[in-house]
């Protein structure tokens, strides 16, 4: 009896902690605590000193724009108003699990790698573990979708 009332706490304890991962796995979400910073922004192929780039950190958006990025890591961010943060913070909630599940030891591309076609740049820290991203907007994955269009829809009020 002693060793089925164990068995059956056990269980119970297991199926709870089980499903907490379950339905963090399966919402497409990471939780915005677990997100160190995010950063945002675009290329835009061959046009010379368009390319734009967002850091939200600590409560904070930083930004830098009307440049050439091929550095994201080597761009001077300025701090910007708290109403600019207030209007895309919420995409720090919206981030897809397979963004923080690519390499960490290269950029994640996903369709053409040529300059021309202009990309999203995404860059995630989460636990001190970086994953960086150039997507072609003419090939976004269905489960990136929502989080890509938030992101334009956040570059759009930027601007």
């Amino acid at each position: 009896m002693k060793c089925r009332l164990l068995s059956v706490f056990a269980f119970v304890v297991l199926s709870g902690l089980s499903n907490c991962t379950y339905n963090d796995l399966w919402s497409g979400e990471v939780p915005s605590a677990s997100v160190d910073y995010l950063m945002f922004g675009h290329t835009s192929g061959f046009c010379i000193q368009c390319d734009e780039v967002y850091k939200i950190f600590e409560g904070k958006l930083y930004g830098a724009s009307n440049q050439i990025i091929s550095d994201p890591d080597a761009v001077a961010l300025t701090q910007l108003p708290n109403s600019n943060y207030s209007l895309v913070s919420s995409i720090t909630s919206q981030i897809p699990i397979r963004i923080v599940t690519g390499s960490t030891s290269s950029i994640n591309i996903i369709g053409a790698p040529f300059p021309d076609a202009g990309h999203t740049y995404i860059e995630v820290s989460q636990n001190k573990k970086i994953y960086r991203w150039y997507i072609e907007l003419g090939n976004i994955p269905s489960d990136l979708q929502d989080f890509l269009n938030a992101v334009q829809a956040a570059l759009s009020k930027l601007n």
